[in-house]
């Protein structure tokens, strides 16, 4: 068979007479009298054993080799890397190699703030000083080939069956183009929030110095076979004014500013009749059933109560079928207030459901022309801002139906 010699012993593979391979460790002993007696070994479960390890090191090589994500290994208590794959050389600009925690050193690496990240520190060495796991964790590093990336660097320890720690993996994600794409992103919105504010605020005088002649116009003698003229351009002016203030409340939004409210003594069925009535002009085709349960008064503020129910009814009105009723129902529920406003049309699709209250969205594949896709978003925010809460249901036979509650104070 085959024979190799290590130190004072001989490993072979001999062939059974059954056919079997046998793999055996030759070795040699000199007995008192001088005789010399070869001793024969059975080690085959050994053999195989480490044949299996090298076959799982073999696989978990390749496996490695492939992977995008950054991989190493290190031993545990040393913290040595014994097996690192390309995707982290390339990080790193350089082998991986360190034979102890100590040597992490020849690692730069720097936290957000700047400062820079100890040997104790890296995941690696936390994994297996300490046995934590280590979530992906944020650090700028400077690469042997002077190239500065931003990584996320997360860790495991590896632990035998008494739960000792006997390794730890490292993971490391380099995120730089990522991030300068994330960046990029956040200034583009950035800017356009800023180009909305500015928009808005020097287009509302000169569209409210409009509306203001038209009425003065409007209510003049000697101007009656203008009056439709008039009228319709007072109602567009209106509309402007109203998609004009969910811009602005929208860039508020972006901002990271909540809607300002001020409270007041409110009853609330009056303010849906008047955002009735601004419906019914603009939309003579549509009719609103107002059914009230209880007093329903309570602190709100009247004025975005009202912008509330304007684009609920608004959007009740655009995507429902031309002719059927909205009905609006109020209750009264003691501490708080639960309004629906109702309509039958076409459906809103339940994928978009999860995202309907988000700016620039819309319910139905037929896009309102006349929107912004801003105020299902604005209502979402002027109830979250009374404290309330507000959600939507929709299906072919029972139509769509808001329904939100608002506290009284």
């Amino acid at each position: 068979g085959d024979a190799g010699d290590g130190a004072g012993r001989l490993e072979a593979t001999f062939r059974h007479k059954d056919g079997r391979r046998v793999d055996v460790e030759l070795g040699i002993k000199r007995k008192a009298t001088g005789r010399i007696v070869v001793v024969v070994r059975d080690v085959s479960a050994r053999m195989l054993l480490e044949r299996e390890r090298a076959g799982q090191r073999a696989r978990l090589e390749t496996v490695l080799r492939v992977l995008p994500v950054g991989l190493a290994l290190g031993e545990a208590p040393s913290g040595k890397l014994v097996l690192a794959n390309a995707e982290l050389e390339r990080i790193w600009g350089r082998k991986a190699a360190a034979p102890s925690i100590a040597d992490y050193s020849v690692f730069e690496g720097y936290w957000p703030d700047g400062r820079p990240v100890a040997r104790q520190e890296w995941p690696m060495a936390r994994a297996i000083l300490n046995g934590e796991t280590v979530s992906p964790v944020e650090i700028h590093i400077v690469g042997a080939d002077g190239v500065r990336r931003i990584t996320e660097h997360g860790a495991a320890p590896v632990r035998d069956a008494a739960g000792a720690v006997v390794a730890a993996v490292v993971t490391a994600v380099d995120v730089t183009d990522r991030r300068g794409i994330e960046q990029e992103l956040r200034n583009a919105l950035a800017f356009r929030d800023q180009i909305l504010n500015v928009l808005a605020h020097d287009l509302r005088q000169p569209l409210s110095v409009i509306a203001t002649s038209a009425r003065l116009l409007l209510r003049k003698e000697g101007l009656e076979k203008h009056a439709a003229v008039l009228s319709r351009q007072i109602r567009n002016a209106d509309r402007m004014e109203r998609m004009i203030r969910d811009l602005l409340d929208y860039a508020r939004a972006r901002g990271g500013s909540t809607i300002p409210i001020q409270r007041s003594r409110v009853h609330l069925p009056e303010i849906v009749r008047q955002a009735v009535e601004a419906i019914e002009t603009l939309h003579p085709d549509r009719k609103v059933n107002i059914e009230v349960d209880g007093d329903c008064t309570g602190e709100f503020d009247a004025d975005r109560m009202q912008q509330v129910f304007g684009n609920l009814l608004g959007n009740a009105a655009a995507y429902g079928v031309k002719g059927s009723l909205i009905d609006v129902v109020l209750r009264d529920r003691g501490e708080a207030i639960e309004c629906t406003v109702h309509n039958l049309g076409e459906p809103i699709a339940p994928e978009r459901l999860p995202t309907i209250f988000e700016p620039f969205r819309r319910g139905t594949s037929g896009a309102n022309p006349q929107g912004l896709g801003l105020g299902l978003f604005i209502v979402h925010q002027i109830v979250g801002a009374h404290g309330g809460a507000v959600m939507v249901t929709s299906s072919k036979d029972a139509g769509t139906t808001f329904n939100m509650v608002v506290p009284k104070s």
